[in-house]
């Protein structure tokens, strides 16, 4: 495969902008913990957590419709997401960073 000069890579992203690209696949919320270890547990060699925070972040093909928004396209992002607590906080993230979810099947 030739390489493809950052000039020709700057064209290719211009002609992004504004264009409306179908993203079909798994979408996924990605869950973070973040804290401090203390300890390794005495019943088995893992590490203690000690609990500060959690984060969320779109995951999968909704992390791919996030890249693409971020280059100046559309991003129309098709897939299907639970009726649940996980899934509201999907659909939050998604509408903060301007997302269409008009793609999106929510699950009963």
């Amino acid at each position: 495969m030739p390489e493809i000069s950052i000039e020709r890579s700057m064209e290719i992203l211009h002609h992004a902008e504004n264009q409306e690209i179908a993203i079909i696949g798994d979408i996924m919320l990605d869950r973070f913990i973040w804290g401090n270890v203390s300890r390794i547990s005495p019943e088995a060699p893992v590490p203690v957590l000690e609990f500060e925070r959690e984060t969320y972040h779109l995951g999968g093909a909704a992390n791919v419709a996030s890249n693409i928004r971020s280059l100046g396209a559309k991003p129309i992002l098709l897939g299907v997401l639970g009726d649940d607590r996980e899934g509201k906080i999907f659909l939050e993230i998604m509408r903060s960073q301007g997302l269409n979810s008009d793609g999106i099947y929510i699950e009963p």
